[in-house]
């Protein structure tokens, strides 16, 4: 998918993009859009980072905690890589987006969260690791974000 076609998710990035470079990472990964929800939560994902009681700042701590920080000079003012597990979440989220048809589509950053827990993305990852340290399975955070 074209980059340009991601502009409904667009808003995100920056905020992952920001998140990589912070945690010195030469691309944006999942775990860096999760940051960037977090960041933008509305809704079901806010909702979920509440219940879960996972700040910005903690959700940064276990990234670091999980991967470690990494002493790269990522240049602010150069493009930063999307790593190919965040082009599946991120081409997820606009599908799911886009098929909702004539009903309000989910806010971006739901749709992203939904997209960042699916087992092509979280299952073996960081993300998947990072919900198993705060004790919450993957199964248990989409039923959660399934809830209306």
């Amino acid at each position: 998918m074209p980059l340009h076609t991601y502009h409904l998710t667009l808003p995100l990035l920056p905020a992952a993009a920001a998140a990589a470079r912070d945690l010195g990472h030469q691309f944006i990964a999942p775990e860096h859009l999760l940051l960037a929800v977090a960041i933008h939560a509305d809704g079901a994902s806010q909702r979920f980072f509440e219940r879960y009681d996972l700040s910005v700042e903690r959700l940064r701590a276990l990234v670091a905690d999980v991967l470690g920080l990494e002493a790269v000079d990522a240049r602010r003012d150069r493009p930063i890589p999307i790593g190919q597990r965040a082009l599946a979440a991120l081409t997820e989220a606009v599908r799911m987006r886009r098929s909702a048809g004539t009903a309000a589509p989910p806010p971006a950053a739901d749709a992203l969260l939904v997209a960042l827990l699916g087992d092509d993305v979280a299952r073996g990852g960081a993300i998947g690791a990072l919900l198993e340290r705060v004790g919450v399975s993957l199964e248990t955070a989409r039923a959660e974000l399934a809830r209306p």
